[in-house]
């Protein structure tokens, strides 16, 4: 696009101001078009520069009409001198002062274009700013969907895990219940008819001997000593699988000579809330009467239960009868069973030894899942006591005819309870599912 000097411009203007005298109405003045608001809009700015070409027509005619005037006048016999001269002068007085608005004017649209030029980066630059605002905004909103997804990823995961482990759980409970016995159908009716409520018998001890137990649970719950059982060091990790330990110890208690305890300790994960599990554990404690080789008859007095208890061991022909006071206490988000029992077994050809056995179960809601898991511990020390402790220290034979016998109680009693409410509950909630 050709530019003009500003010599060339005023050139152009001061020959249409020119011919302005012959023809006013050609087109509208400069600062007249600007006093109207010629440029606010595109269609008056191309009436105004039709105006300004309507102009530099007539000035071009004129322009041309003039040169052949002169022409003519050469070829014609000159005129006075006085008058061209006169007209000259007063063509001359007539141009300057129009050259001199036209550039007031071309100054006049400068400054015009100037301002408007500065409006329009103003205008420009907010939009530029609001849209890197807003990428800005995506941006962000994209990076959190990315992090949440990430999180979701993460937490499938975990309860996928968490799930196959309690499907595992409950498949290895289904085949335990699939290998118990039904007892109903080996007669266990008649063989513990001698146990039944219904039947006339004699308590094998006085109120005395329970009050005496269940002092000792309570002096036994506020001196914490389950809290140093179970947070002993050969306490196993939870898992849902059993983790079961045992240990023996010769102990010596004042003047009674060496004493032998044996001490179980367990702990399990268990795929069910803190209360259900604990309600179920209390129910079966008060409604069931054992099994096979295991027989009892507890009375439910609330939180305590008391009562007697048989264990006959086939292997070697050793029944062990005893009372036991159980008590349960209820805490925010705990729950603790801690029982005592004093017994007796006897065996053919030797003489009756009397077993104290004191134990602690604790159940508390599992950190990853405290709505739908438990973690299960449990703590039982077993002592037996013989009226002739030196001859049966020194005697292998009946240390170790003692220790397989404490081991075969504590399987068919406190195993024996805590498999039987784990089979329930999972029945249930299978037949639930079903």
């Amino acid at each position: 696009m050709a530019l003009f000097s500003e010599a060339e411009l005023l050139d152009v203007l001061t020959g249409i101001d020119a011919g302005s005298t012959r023809d006013d109405g050609l087109g509208p003045s400069v600062n007249v078009v600007l006093s109207e608001d010629a440029l606010s809009s595109e269609k008056a700015f191309e009436e105004f520069m039709e105006s300004l070409a309507s102009d530099d027509d007539a000035a071009v005619s004129r322009v041309s009409d003039g040169s052949q005037s002169e022409a003519t006048s050469t070829s014609s016999p000159p005129a006075s001198s006085t008058s061209s001269k006169r007209k000259v002068d007063a063509a001359a007085s007539t141009v300057k002062p129009k050259r001199k608005r036209r550039k007031h004017e071309l100054d006049h649209l400068r400054a015009v274009a100037a301002e408007l030029e500065k409006k329009l980066k103003a205008l420009n630059q907010p939009l530029n700013e609001e849209q890197t605002g807003a990428n800005h905004v995506w941006k962000h909103i994209s990076s959190q969907m990315m992090t949440e997804r990430q999180k979701s990823v993460g937490e499938n995961a975990r309860l996928r895990q968490l799930v196959r482990e309690q499907v595992k759980s409950v498949k290895a409970m289904q085949r335990t219940l699939e290998k118990t016995p039904d007892l109903s159908k080996k007669g266990f009716g008649a063989e513990c008819s001698g146990l039944n409520p219904a039947a006339p018998r004699q308590p094998p001890t006085s109120k005395e001997l329970y009050r005496d137990l269940f002092k000792n649970i309570s002096s036994s719950y506020s001196n914490g000593a389950e809290n140093l059982l179970l947070q002993q060091q050969g306490m196993p990790t939870p898992s849902p699988v059993v983790q079961r330990k045992m240990n023996m110890e010769m102990e010596t208690v004042g003047e009674r000579g060496p004493q032998m305890c044996l001490q179980f300790v367990e702990s399990r994960l268990i795929p069910f809330g803190l209360r259900l599990i604990g309600d179920h554990a209390w129910e079966f404690l008060s409604g069931s009467s054992g099994h096979e080789n295991f027989q009892m008859a507890l009375e439910n007095q609330g939180n305590e239960l008391f009562g007697h208890c048989t264990v006959n061991n086939p292997s070697g022909s050793i029944q062990t009868l005893g009372n036991i006071a159980v008590r349960r206490y209820v805490e925010a988000n705990k729950l603790t069973f801690v029982w005592e029992c004093d017994g007796a077994s006897s065996n053919e050809g030797t003489s009756i030894i009397r077993i104290r056995q004191k134990g602690w179960c604790v159940f508390e809601p599992s950190e990853e899942d405290p709505q739908n898991a438990t973690i299960f511990r449990a703590c039982a020390r077993m002592t037996p006591q013989i009226a002739d402790s030196n001859s049966f220290t020194d005697s292998a034979k009946a240390v170790g005819q003692t220790t397989e016998m404490i081991i075969e109680n504590y399987e068919k009693t406190v195993v024996y309870i805590f498999d039987a409410v784990l089979d329930s509950l999972t029945s249930d909630k299978v037949s639930k599912v079903v």
